[in-house]
């Protein structure tokens, strides 16, 4: 099962993601599609794997439901921490 892969031991295993380049279309007042660049931290290695991500969402009795989840990552290529979070200072 997959599970194992994001989550181990109750504790998820990457932390802190970091997300930019935010675009949601709406497809009607009650469905939509969300994606965006997410850099996820692997607290072990002290580094960033990048992962594009969507979320398809359905609207339910005025509330916002997730019905479609993709996540593309990258784990080839990690990224200095030192890197993105000089890109995400306030």
């Amino acid at each position: 099962m997959m599970t194992g892969f994001y989550v181990e031991n109750e504790k998820p295993k990457y932390s802190n993601p970091k997300r930019k380049k935010f675009d949601i279309k709406f497809n009607s007042d009650r469905s939509a599609y969300a994606k965006w660049n997410q850099y996820n931290l692997v607290d072990e290695k002290n580094k960033y794997y990048l992962s594009s991500e969507s979320r398809l969402m359905q609207k339910e009795d005025d509330q916002w439901k997730i019905i479609n989840v993709i996540s593309f990552w990258d784990r080839v290529k990690p990224i200095n921490p030192l890197e993105i979070e000089s890109q995400f200072k306030d």
